[in-house]
């Protein structure tokens, strides 16, 4: 539990146990994170050198969602001159009081990512307004991102749907890759693909048009890393 004792205060959390890129290909992260109240919350890479000095921290997606659990996964690799990290949690407060909680972090050490796709999923039922949300997912190095989207007409003159997916960058959260699919107007399922440098955080809004629309949209995220020898084509 993180409680807040002023208006607008931040706060940087982090585990002591320290980790090595250069033992395993990868590790998978998961954190369960949740926010009552804030600006926001978000899990953390904190990287290090050798000798454990901090060199930079880097967000590992962004909560904007209140009194939710939500899952965050990522895939850790060696990133520039990081050779060693530690994970943890940034917050944000609005509020005196406001409270940030983190049930359960995992570590899994991978000897190797080529089987291993994060994903995840996200209904919203009953549409009717403009909505945003961001992802629980991250991955450092160059990977494929996937959104599927199965969306159902429910009322409305003319409706139509928009759906649009910004992707951060680790260095600069402001420089981002973006992918949209076609604007939805009846029920369908569409795909969208994009290959990526890495992914950080990663932003879904649905922009609503027409008269009195309502929508169900069913949204699946997927993850997977690109080797080497792959083309990296963006579709």
């Amino acid at each position: 539990l993180l409680e807040a004792q002023d208006a607008g205060a931040e706060g940087y959390i982090c585990y002591d146990k320290a980790c090595c890129f250069e033992e395993y290909e990868a590790y998978l992260a998961i954190m369960y994170l949740r926010m009552e109240n804030g600006v926001g919350f978000a899990p953390i890479l904190y990287g290090l050198d050798d000798k454990g000095n901090l060199i930079d921290k880097f967000y590992l997606g962004w909560i904007k969602e209140k009194q939710t659990w939500i899952k965050h996964m990522a895939i850790l690799r060696g990133f520039g001159d990081i050779t060693h990290f530690k994970l943890g949690a940034y917050a944000w407060a609005l509020n005196s009081g406001d409270r940030f909680y983190i049930d359960e972090v995992k570590l899994l050490p991978l000897r190797s990512i080529r089987g291993h796709i994060l994903a995840e999923y996200r209904k919203f039922e009953n549409l009717d307004s403009n909505w945003v949300w961001s992802s629980g997912l991250a991955f450092m190095g160059r990977c494929r991102l996937r959104s599927i989207v199965r969306a159902k007409k429910k009322n409305g003159t003319s409706p139509t749907l928009d759906i649009k997916l910004e992707i951060s960058l680790f260095d600069d959260i402001y420089t981002k890759y973006t992918l949209e699919h076609p604007t939805i107007t009846s029920d369908t399922t569409d795909e969208q693909v994009i290959d990526l440098p890495e992914v950080c955080i990663i932003y879904v809004s649905y922009s609503l048009g027409g008269s009195s629309p309502l929508f169900d949209v069913y949204h699946h995220l997927r993850i997977e890393p690109i080797e080497s020898g792959d083309s990296g084509t963006t579709m």
